[in-house]
């Protein structure tokens, strides 16, 4: 929500310069921001703010929550483990080292491979309300399908339900010692701003 949020407030200030927006997972964007081919991404800053090659700038942290769709097998227990998790499909974008290590110790087994693997929310989204597989995204992608009841969310007990581990770190990753367009740096102000909104309105919220 953020970046097509910043997206078209950057259009409507600055209606005339022509942009790129792709989304795809972090580690395509890191090859092509290695290559040039773009200037910044958004995404979790734990694969990059370790490597020299990329700057990176800490945006507000995005919550990570298991769901399905109404009417799922799992919504009439009363209880919920890891265990009942992996008796469906999980669909989810290109996970994080450290969520699949989670998961991989959860599963027990030595690493974790997803079943539906997809960039693409809003097809993510459909396919889980379709069928029985669970989905793991962030809380503020769900909002709209969860009010509408077309989406359940999932907790389980033995899970931590503010677990940092499935909170994306997001941010904004650039290439160490290139310097910005002045279009891209107006586009990322504008992300920094519209993302201080959203955690002060979380804030007054909670």
């Amino acid at each position: 929500k953020l970046v097509p949020d910043a997206l078209a407030e950057f259009i409507a200030r600055h209606p005339r310069i022509n942009t790129r927006f792709e989304v795809n997972n972090w580690e395509t964007l890191g090859r092509l921001l290695a290559r040039d081919e773009i200037e910044f991404f958004i995404a979790d800053i734990r694969q990059f703010e370790t490597d020299p090659n990329f700057q990176t700038r800490e945006l507000s942290p995005r919550r990570g929550r298991f769901f399905c769709r109404a009417g799922h097998p799992l919504l009439a227990k009363d209880s919920l483990s890891t265990n009942d998790l992996f008796d469906y499909p999980l669909a989810a974008t290109r996970l994080p080292a450290g969520v699949r290590k989670l998961l991989a110790g959860f599963s027990g087994k030595a690493d974790f491979s997803l079943n539906v693997e997809c960039e693409h929310m809003p097809a993510l989204v459909q396919v889980v309300s379709q069928t029985d597989a669970v989905g793991l995204a962030m809380l503020e992608t769900l909002a709209l399908h969860l009010e509408r009841g077309e989406l359940a969310l999932l907790d389980f007990r033995n899970l931590p339900e503010n677990l940092d581990s499935l909170s994306a770190r997001c941010g904004i990753v650039t290439r160490t010692g290139y310097r910005l367009s002045p279009a891209a740096r107006a586009l990322i102000e504008i992300i920094v701003e519209l993302d201080g909104i959203e955690a002060e309105e979380a804030r007054r919220s909670a």
